[in-house]
């Protein structure tokens, strides 16, 4: 399956996350980031006392995971969802940014399994921190010798 073929199911399945989050647990998801709170509830909700299928797991961390991926390509036009990765297949489609790679349908499943130490909104704000850290170009770019004017990565020496 290609690039776009992914965009399409994704955005399907996260279509279906909206739906699901309004008629079954009350929230209202618009693909803002301040929603990604609310997925992080609903999981949380699901790992409490609720015994859920592997089938029923399964759906809900692709449905949310998909949300997950579409609120971080809202926000990040330059995001893109991908079919296959070449060392982590299983994980299933992953959204690439830059030289970023995310997996919002396993951090759903994750949550799913191992409740709050895998929180889908920690992890969302880990990468956009990561991806705006990247971004980030200080000023002044005439003092080269504090690190001013280069990126983050440069300074590293990435």
């Amino acid at each position: 399956m290609k690039t776009g073929d992914a965009t399409v199911e994704m955005q399907r399945r996260a279509r279906e996350a909206v739906e699901m989050a309004a008629t079954v647990y009350r929230e209202t998801l618009d693909f803002t980031e301040p929603t990604v709170d609310a997925i992080d509830r609903i999981l949380q909700s699901l790992w409490g006392g609720q015994d859920l299928s592997d089938d029923d797991r399964a759906r809900v961390a692709w449905a949310f995971g998909s949300y997950l991926g579409e609120v971080a390509r809202h926000h990040f036009p330059a995001a893109r969802w991908e079919r296959v990765h070449p060392v982590y297949d299983p994980a299933g489609p992953y959204i690439q940014l830059g030289d970023l790679q995310v997996f919002p349908v396993l951090w759903c499943y994750k949550h799913l399994h191992n409740g709050p130490p895998d929180s889908v909104a920690l992890k969302y704000q880990a990468f956009r921190a990561a991806h705006l850290g990247r971004a980030t170009v200080e000023l002044n770019p005439g003092d080269k010798g504090r690190g001013k004017g280069r990126s983050r990565r440069e300074r590293r020496g990435e």
